[in-house]
């Protein structure tokens, strides 16, 4: 089966059965998970040619199989929408979906369109024993172009196709979440949309693939699907002599973009190395171990102030949480981490920004605050900025051997990941820690650290804890082999 060495449930194993019977080949492991998502809406960002028409239609196809047993607990058939930018856009997935139907009976030919511009698919699941139609599925395909449709009803499932064109607007988008959530009973219906990320037309498609690719909001989930993931078209997967060849000719951001799926980071980032693949995962606290807090303190209202924790298992620093606020104060944080977060009695060091230590927010300064309110003496140095960002690249620089970071950060740690170009921030935008930029707008050789609030604090305790490193200190490489 295409799943491979996948362990599956048996329902999962008995979805994925229906659609290679509809296809003749199925998804493969790539695109199972995609397939099999948990999450209410799923988002694509896919490289050209990586199949997402065919992922599309399998979504569909496998909605529709689960939900038959409601739909003739309800009397009704279920309703699903392809949406483009034009009717053509959407005519891979309606012709996917009218060969799968025809292959495997359901396909109503009296009811259904050839024709896209509209299309129409209708399905025989609502016919009894006695042959009496009851009910029937609907697949309409929606042009963009005609947002007035979209008012009128309320799918169980919308597809949006080819998402990144320039006609697929964040408003199109806005109104399809709108009317699935107009599905009567339950948690609503469902949105998948998948496309090839266009920089200069997407920037909705692209910020939103961002925010959703840690499963935040609740309930979204956003992916990337190489186009080497295809392995019916490039058998030697990430190393087929054909992409090889066009990453020798391809610009480093648009292979990423264009080739992997993936957004690329915003040109002058000043930690351009810090991946998701490799820096962030899903780290929990550790009952019982030191706990370490460091804190850049905010200087105004509309300055965040940055608490990151961290702990030291097995020699790699795992930053499992943080509290990333603006316009509070030092006790309200205190309160915070002694009412709300369980690590709060394994605090064993505490670190600060040395100058904002000494900050007073009150009558007291923020480090006296802290000794009074938990007995933690707070530590920390001045560092220079050009030092931090050396000791910072220095623990995010992966084993040669394992290939492993020694410093990892959770997705819980929102504010740090958007410092780092990997989520927007908390009003939505893409504001990383950047290299300043000259009159053409190229970035220079000088920091821009308005947006550094949380990694200095990260830097902060590096310098306190390991000491200045240009390569990485003795004390952290004997902590880290253990795990290497």
């Amino acid at each position: 089966m295409a799943a491979g060495e996948l362990e599956l449930s048996p329902s999962e194993a008995a979805v994925l059965a229906y659609l290679e019977k509809g296809t003749g080949y199925g998804p493969n492991e790539e695109q199972v998970p995609i397939i099999l998502s948990p999450w209410q809406h799923n988002l694509v960002t896919g490289g050209g040619r990586s199949g997402k028409s065919a992922l599309g239609a399998w979504k569909i196809e496998m909605e529709h199989y689960l939900s038959l047993g409601l739909f003739e607990a309800e009397g009704r058939g279920g309703l699903y929408w392809l949406v483009g930018a034009d009717y053509n856009q959407t005519s891979k997935e309606f012709e996917y979906l009218t060969k799968f139907y025809a292959n495997v009976g359901l396909l109503d030919k009296q009811g259904s369109t050839v024709r896209v511009d509209p299309g129409r698919i209708e399905l025989l699941d609502g016919v009894d024993a006695k042959g009496i139609r009851r009910w029937k599925t609907v697949i309409k395909t929606i042009s963009a172009k005609d947002e007035q449709k979209m008012g009128r009803e309320s799918p169980d499932g919308v597809l949006i196709c080819e998402a990144g064109e320039e006609d697929i607007s964040e408003a199109v988008f806005l109104r399809c979440l709108e009317r699935v959530s107009g599905v009567k009973g339950g948690k609503g219906g469902w949105l998948f949309l998948s496309g090839t990320i266009e920089r200069t037309q997407s920037r909705w498609y692209v910020k939103r693939a961002l925010e959703w690719r840690f499963g935040t909001p609740e309930g979204c989930k956003s992916w990337s699907l190489a186009t080497w993931t295809n392995t019916a078209l490039y058998p030697g997967g990430r190393h087929d002599p054909k992409i090889l060849a066009l990453e020798r000719q391809y610009p480093d951001d648009y292979f990423l973009e264009r080739m992997a799926g993936i957004p690329a980071p915003p040109r002058g980032m000043v930690f351009p190395e810090v991946r998701v693949e490799i820096h962030v995962r899903e780290v929990e606290y550790v009952p019982g171990e030191p706990v370490y807090v460091t804190g850049d303190p905010g200087y105004s209202s509309l300055s965040p102030d940055a608490t990151e924790v961290c702990q030291i298992i097995g020699g790699q620093i795992r930053w499992f949480d943080e509290i990333y606020v603006t316009g509070k104060t030092t006790e309200e944080i205190i309160h915070t981490v002694q009412t709300t977060r369980p690590w709060g009695k394994d605090v064993r060091k505490l670190v600060l920004d040395p100058h904002a230590k000494d900050q007073h927010h009150s009558m007291s300064s923020v480090a006296e605050v802290w000794f009074a309110k938990t007995g933690l003496v707070a530590r920390g140095e001045r560092v220079r900025i050009e030092a931090g960002i050396e000791t910072f690249r220095t623990f995010v620089k992966p084993d040669v051997f394992s290939g492993q970071s020694p410093m990892v950060f959770s997705p819980r740690c929102r504010g740090l990941l958007s410092e780092l170009g990997l989520v927007p921030n908390r009003n939505g935008d893409m504001t990383p820690f950047m290299w300043e930029k000259d009159a053409e707008g190229n970035p220079t050789n000088k920091p821009d650290d308005r947006n550094a609030h949380a990694i200095k604090a990260v830097w902060y305790f590096l310098v306190e804890h390991f000491g200045y490193a240009r390569v990485r200190p003795k004390r952290a490489q004997t902590e880290y082999a253990r795990i290497a």
